[in-house]
């Protein structure tokens, strides 16, 4: 990272020099990964706050990158969050620990 500034502050500053999305949808979303200063940061614009939430955001990092990353496996991590920040603007990211459905109960069961 090239600044003494906050990790969400510096982010936000650049994803808005990119101009990341579609100007009146203001629906960029940007994956930044700095590997040296083990910092990572999903900045959303606008547009995408209400479906991208924080918590999803972090969710991401911590399911998706982090693991990989942890194993060395870089190119893993960054395919795995980005494969999730789609299906997230989609509304379709549920998660690593997403609880699956419950099972129906067999029939003549006890």
């Amino acid at each position: 990272m090239q600044s003494d500034a906050a990790l969400a502050d510096y982010c936000r500053r650049i994803a808005n020099a990119w101009k990341v999305g579609q100007k009146d949808k203001n629906n960029g979303l940007v994956l930044f990964v700095f590997i040296q200063d083990r910092k990572m940061q999903i900045e959303t614009g606008t547009g995408y706050e209400k479906i991208v939430t924080d918590a999803i955001c972090q969710k991401i990092l911590d399911e998706e990158i982090t693991p990989h990353f942890r194993k060395g496996d870089f190119d893993g991590g960054l395919t795995a969050a980005v494969n999730a920040m789609i299906a997230a603007t989609r509304g379709e990211y549920k998660g690593a620990d997403a609880t699956p459905p419950a099972a129906s109960p067999q029939e003549g069961g006890k």
